[in-house]
Protein backbone atom coordinates (compact mmCIF):
# COMPACT_ATOMS: atom_id res chain seq x y z
CA UNK A 1 0.00 0.00 0.00
CA UNK A 2 2.73 2.46 0.99
CA UNK A 3 4.30 2.52 -2.45
CA UNK A 4 1.11 2.51 -4.50
CA UNK A 5 1.01 5.61 -6.75
CA UNK A 6 -2.30 6.76 -5.28
CA UNK A 7 -1.46 6.10 -1.62
CA UNK A 8 -0.57 9.72 -0.87
CA UNK A 9 2.10 10.80 1.57
CA UNK A 10 2.63 10.17 5.26
CA UNK A 11 3.82 11.94 8.40
CA UNK A 12 5.13 8.74 9.97
CA UNK A 13 6.06 5.36 8.53
CA UNK A 14 6.64 2.53 11.03
CA UNK A 15 8.24 -0.59 9.61
CA UNK A 16 7.68 -3.41 12.08
CA UNK A 17 8.59 -6.05 9.55
CA UNK A 18 10.12 -9.49 9.66
CA UNK A 19 13.90 -9.79 9.73
CA UNK A 20 16.04 -9.73 6.58
CA UNK A 21 16.30 -13.50 6.28
CA UNK A 22 17.53 -14.98 3.02
CA UNK A 23 14.51 -15.79 0.81
CA UNK A 24 12.30 -14.17 3.46
CA UNK A 25 9.37 -11.92 2.59
CA UNK A 26 10.93 -8.68 3.87
CA UNK A 27 14.49 -8.76 2.53
CA UNK A 28 13.76 -6.05 -0.07
CA UNK A 29 12.33 -3.76 2.62
CA UNK A 30 15.82 -3.20 4.08
CA UNK A 31 17.49 -1.91 0.92
CA UNK A 32 18.71 1.54 -0.01
CA UNK A 33 16.33 1.49 -2.95
CA UNK A 34 13.33 0.90 -0.69
CA UNK A 35 14.36 3.54 1.86
CA UNK A 36 14.73 6.09 -0.95
CA UNK A 37 11.19 5.29 -2.13
CA UNK A 38 9.83 5.71 1.40
CA UNK A 39 11.64 9.05 1.76
CA UNK A 40 9.72 10.31 -1.26
CA UNK A 41 6.42 9.27 0.38
CA UNK A 42 7.07 11.22 3.59
CA UNK A 43 5.56 14.65 4.08
CA UNK A 44 7.95 17.48 4.97
CA UNK A 45 8.92 16.82 8.58
CA UNK A 46 8.06 13.13 8.20
CA UNK A 47 9.75 10.36 10.14
CA UNK A 48 10.54 6.71 9.42
CA UNK A 49 11.06 4.20 12.23
CA UNK A 50 12.17 0.66 11.50
CA UNK A 51 13.03 -2.39 13.51
CA UNK A 52 16.67 -3.14 12.80
CA UNK A 53 17.50 -6.51 14.27
CA UNK A 54 19.38 -7.55 17.39
CA UNK A 55 21.36 -4.84 19.18
CA UNK A 56 22.90 -6.78 22.03
CA UNK A 57 26.54 -7.04 22.99
CA UNK A 58 27.03 -10.36 21.21
CA UNK A 59 24.72 -9.99 18.18
CA UNK A 60 24.62 -6.35 17.09
CA UNK A 61 26.89 -7.05 14.10
CA UNK A 62 24.27 -9.20 12.33
CA UNK A 63 22.38 -6.36 10.66
CA UNK A 64 21.82 -3.44 13.07
CA UNK A 65 24.74 -1.36 11.81
CA UNK A 66 24.14 -2.27 8.17
CA UNK A 67 20.53 -1.09 8.36
CA UNK A 68 21.69 2.13 10.03
CA UNK A 69 24.31 2.80 7.35
CA UNK A 70 21.79 2.03 4.60
CA UNK A 71 19.25 4.49 6.02
CA UNK A 72 21.97 7.17 6.06
CA UNK A 73 22.02 6.99 2.25
CA UNK A 74 18.40 8.19 2.09
CA UNK A 75 17.98 10.39 5.19
CA UNK A 76 19.97 13.31 6.60
CA UNK A 77 19.45 12.27 10.23
CA UNK A 78 19.43 8.63 11.32
CA UNK A 79 19.60 7.68 14.99
CA UNK A 80 19.93 4.11 16.24
CA UNK A 81 18.35 3.04 19.49
CA UNK A 82 17.72 -0.16 21.41
CA UNK A 83 15.16 -1.51 23.85
CA UNK A 84 15.00 -4.65 25.93
CA UNK A 85 12.49 -7.13 24.54
CA UNK A 86 12.50 -10.10 26.92
CA UNK A 87 10.87 -12.55 24.52
CA UNK A 88 13.66 -11.89 21.99
CA UNK A 89 16.39 -12.72 24.51
CA UNK A 90 18.37 -9.62 23.58
CA UNK A 91 18.19 -5.89 23.26
CA UNK A 92 16.53 -5.11 19.96
CA UNK A 93 17.60 -2.37 17.62
CA UNK A 94 15.59 0.29 15.84
CA UNK A 95 16.46 3.32 13.77
CA UNK A 96 14.58 6.56 13.44
CA UNK A 97 15.24 8.52 10.25
CA UNK A 98 14.17 11.91 8.94
CA UNK A 99 15.10 14.64 6.52
CA UNK A 100 13.96 17.43 8.85
CA UNK A 101 16.51 20.21 8.63
CA UNK A 102 18.08 21.21 11.92
CA UNK A 103 17.48 17.83 13.58
CA UNK A 104 20.59 15.91 14.53
CA UNK A 105 21.45 12.73 16.41
CA UNK A 106 23.31 14.51 19.20
CA UNK A 107 20.30 16.61 20.22
CA UNK A 108 18.02 13.57 20.22
CA UNK A 109 20.48 11.59 22.37
CA UNK A 110 20.94 14.43 24.87
CA UNK A 111 17.30 15.46 25.12
CA UNK A 112 16.36 16.87 28.54
CA UNK A 113 14.31 14.19 30.36
CA UNK A 114 12.07 16.81 31.95
CA UNK A 115 11.22 18.24 28.54
CA UNK A 116 10.30 14.76 27.27
CA UNK A 117 8.15 14.15 30.36
CA UNK A 118 6.40 17.51 29.92
CA UNK A 119 5.60 16.79 26.28
CA UNK A 120 4.26 13.35 27.17
CA UNK A 121 2.02 14.87 29.86
CA UNK A 122 0.72 17.49 27.44
CA UNK A 123 -0.13 15.01 24.70
CA UNK A 124 -1.09 11.75 26.39
CA UNK A 125 -3.73 11.14 29.03
CA UNK A 126 -2.58 8.98 31.90
CA UNK A 127 0.80 7.47 32.67
CA UNK A 128 2.86 5.39 30.28
CA UNK A 129 4.16 2.06 31.56
CA UNK A 130 7.57 2.12 29.89
CA UNK A 131 8.60 5.33 28.20
CA UNK A 132 9.61 8.56 29.92
CA UNK A 133 12.45 11.06 29.72
CA UNK A 134 14.96 8.85 31.53
CA UNK A 135 14.02 5.83 29.40
CA UNK A 136 14.53 7.95 26.28
CA UNK A 137 18.12 8.68 27.30
CA UNK A 138 18.76 5.01 27.94
CA UNK A 139 17.28 3.90 24.61
CA UNK A 140 19.21 6.38 22.48
CA UNK A 141 22.57 6.14 24.27
CA UNK A 142 23.81 2.71 23.23
CA UNK A 143 26.48 0.83 25.12
CA UNK A 144 29.99 1.56 23.88
CA UNK A 145 30.56 -1.71 22.02
CA UNK A 146 27.31 -1.42 20.08
CA UNK A 147 27.79 2.30 19.44
CA UNK A 148 31.29 1.69 18.06
CA UNK A 149 30.04 -1.26 16.00
CA UNK A 150 27.32 0.81 14.36
CA UNK A 151 29.78 3.62 13.62
CA UNK A 152 32.36 1.22 12.12
CA UNK A 153 29.86 -0.65 9.92
CA UNK A 154 30.67 -0.37 6.21
CA UNK A 155 27.91 -2.49 4.66
CA UNK A 156 25.12 -0.75 2.77
CA UNK A 157 22.19 -2.98 1.88
CA UNK A 158 21.07 -2.85 -1.73
CA UNK A 159 19.12 -5.13 -4.05
CA UNK A 160 22.48 -6.23 -5.52
CA UNK A 161 24.16 -6.62 -2.10
CA UNK A 162 21.65 -7.83 0.48
CA UNK A 163 22.53 -8.51 4.10
CA UNK A 164 20.87 -11.43 5.79
CA UNK A 165 20.26 -12.13 9.45
CA UNK A 166 20.81 -15.70 10.58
Amino acid sequence: YLLAPDSGTFDVVVLDISDPIEAGPAVHLYTQEFYELVAKKLNPGGVLVTQSGPAGLMNHTECFGAIHQTLKRAYSCVVPYAVAIPSFGSDWGFNVATNISGVDAASLKARDPQKTDAEISAKIRGPLRHYDGECHLSMFNLIKTVREGVAAEKRVITEANPVFMY
